[in-house]
C-alpha cells in the first residue's frame, strides 16, 4: 500500500464522514438529538475532541481495510464494502445503545446513518482507487 495514497484517502474519507454525519445529525436527527440533550456533553466539553479522535481512528481502520482487503475501482464494490463496514460499526453501537435507557428513535436512526454514510464513503473510496494499468474504461 502506498503510504501517500493511504494518507490522502484517510483525509478525504474523514472529511466526507464529518460532513455527512453533521448534515445527517442536524437535518434528520435534530429532534432526537434534542430529546437526548441531557445525556450529551455540551459542544465545548473536552470530550468532544476525544470523539473526533475516535472517529479518525475508525476512518484509519476503514481505509486500511479497503486498501489491504478489497481495493477496487468499482463503485459497487465500494458501496457493498461501506455497507458492511457500516453494519459492523452500527452493530457495535447497538450492543451499547440497547443497554442504555434512551429512546428507540435515535438508535434506529444512528444504525441507518452508519449504513448509509459508510456506504457513501465506501463508494467514494472506490472512486479514489487507481484503475489498473492499461484500463481505459470509465
Amino acid at each position: 500500500m502506498a503510504m501517500k495514497k493511504y494518507i490522502v484517502d484517510v483525509i478525504v474519507a474523514y472529511i466526507v464522514f464529518a460532513v455527512l454525519w453533521t448534515v445527517y445529525a442536524m437535518a434528520l436527527m435534530e429532534p432526537q438529538m434534542a430529546a437526548m440533550g441531557d445525556l450529551m456533553h455540551p459542544q465545548d466539553h473536552p470530550n468532544q475532541m476525544v470523539v473526533l479522535v475516535w472517529h479518525f481512528i475508525q476512518t484509519l481502520v476503514m481505509v486500511w481495510f479497503w486498501h489491504k482487503g478489497l481495493g477496487s475501482d468499482q463503485v459497487k464494490d465500494g458501496l457493498i464494502f461501506g455497507l458492511m463496514y457500516g453494519l459492523l460499526i452500527g452493530a457495535s453501537d447497538m450492543v451499547w445503545y440497547y443497554g442504555m435507557a434512551i429512546p428507540q428513535d435515535p438508535k434506529s436512526l444512528m444504525f441507518i446513518g452508519h449504513l448509509v454514510i459508510s456506504g457513501i464513503v465506501g463508494g467514494g473510496l472506490a472512486k479514489l482507487y487507481p484503475k489498473p494499468a492499461g484500463d481505459e474504461t470509465a
